[in-house]
């Protein structure tokens, strides 16, 4: 087992797009992403992530972001990744420097954990002290990766009526 984090290119729509329905299918929606734009012009959605890692035209008091594909053995798109090197106010106060989603027959096996140590090694190298990192309504899978990294509850809060809990994971 191989997982790597790739950044967004052509090449990968076809697994992208799996991904995408498999979760959808599973889930009712995939509230992540751009998902119309995805599915119908790969090309144009590729590019819209790109700008977001650079942090053009995005609204104000929203940071960066660098999306990844999450590929299993260099073949499979199993899931995603944004990474944020910095968040600040009021942003911060409802997300994390990191989240991410896995395709629905790959949760529970250990892939999340290697995806988000991988982007912890990249948070490390930017400089981060930690990283936070926040897991929406009921989610023991996630809590469990992040606890398996080191991460500790900060706190608990309210966001459009969903109970959404935010950890740290201290890089030392």
């Amino acid at each position: 087992m191989c997982i790597t984090l790739e950044k967004p290119r052509l090449e990968w729509a076809d697994g992208y797009h799996a991904m995408l329905r498999a979760s959808i299918k599973h889930d009712g929606d995939y509230p992540y992403n751009n998902t119309s734009l995805a599915l119908s012009d790969f090309d144009t959605f590729v590019q819209e992530l790109q700008d977001e890692a650079k942090g053009v035209d995005l609204p104000e008091g929203i940071p960066r972001q660098q999306t990844y594909f999450i590929v299993l053995d260099g073949k499979i798109v199993i899931g995603e990744l944004r990474y944020r090197p910095s968040i600040s106010a009021p942003y911060e106060q409802y997300n994390g420097h990191i989240g991410s989603n896995l395709h629905p027959s790959y949760r529970g096996k250990g892939y999340g954990t290697v995806a988000t140590r991988l982007a912890l090694d990249i948070a490390k190298a930017d400089g981060l002290s930690g990283v936070q990192v926040t897991v929406e309504g009921q989610n023991p899978a996630s809590v469990r990766v992040i606890e398996k990294l080191g991460g500790a509850q900060q706190k608990q809060f309210s966001v459009e009526g969903q109970i959404v809990t935010a950890f740290w994971i201290p890089l030392d």
